[in-house]
């Protein structure tokens, strides 16, 4: 299966694809806070609330104690494990063939600061909190293909939501299902054998 026009374009959704996640941060929330933390992550995730106000609202739905460690750490560091082994290594392989690489990602500001410290090899990030859109919205896969001014057949796309697979294929992409304690393994095996890629 190649590409159609001869572009060769690899689109990465970060979490649990590229970067280990830990347990959602509402589950180490009171199940009475869990709801009030989900719709101001939402509205994080999308735009709407900025860094400070969010935190601020964190702290008290949290009841956060100021001799701990501070919020916006225990924010990054109870969500963000690290990046899965062989991450790093498939990106920089992928940048040396010139293929094009895109991460597309629901994520924060904040969560988005730390990523970058893992240095992941990307021509450009599509970020729910600069798009105001949100995976599996189709608006927010088509804002993609028309930035990079690509075909969605030309486009090789994993993710580890089914439901962001689904629509992916729906509108024309080549989705993919990220899974596996490291899902690199199974991502290399798709480019390899559906894709003919060198990785």
């Amino acid at each position: 299966m190649k590409n159609y026009s001869g572009r060769s374009v690899v689109c990465f959704d970060i979490g649990n694809v590229l970067v280990e996640l830990g347990p959602p941060i509402e589950s180490w929330l009171e199940p009475s806070d869990a709801s009030k933390f989900k719709a101001l992550l939402h509205d994080y995730s999308i735009g709407n609330v900025g860094s400070s106000s969010f935190f601020q609202n964190l702290n008290a739905i949290s009841r956060h104690q100021i001799n701990e460690i501070p919020v916006e750490n225990w924010f990054t560091e109870k969500r963000l494990v690290g990046p899965f082994a062989g991450a790093a290594k498939l990106l920089s392989k992928l940048a040396d063939q010139k293929v094009e690489i895109y991460l597309f990602s629901n994520t924060n500001e904040t969560h988005w600061n730390h990523v970058k410290t893992y240095l992941l090899a990307h021509d450009r990030a599509f970020l729910s909190f600069l798009m105001k859109k949100k995976k599996p919205d189709a608006e927010a896969f088509k804002h993609v293909e028309r930035s990079i001014r690509a075909y969605g057949k030309d486009i090789i796309f994993f993710d580890d939501s089914p439901a962001n697979i689904e629509v992916a294929n729906r509108i024309g992409w080549n989705g993919y299902l990220a899974v596996g304690k490291n899902p690199i393994e199974g991502v290399k095996k798709i480019l390899k054998e559906l894709h003919r890629m060198d990785v």
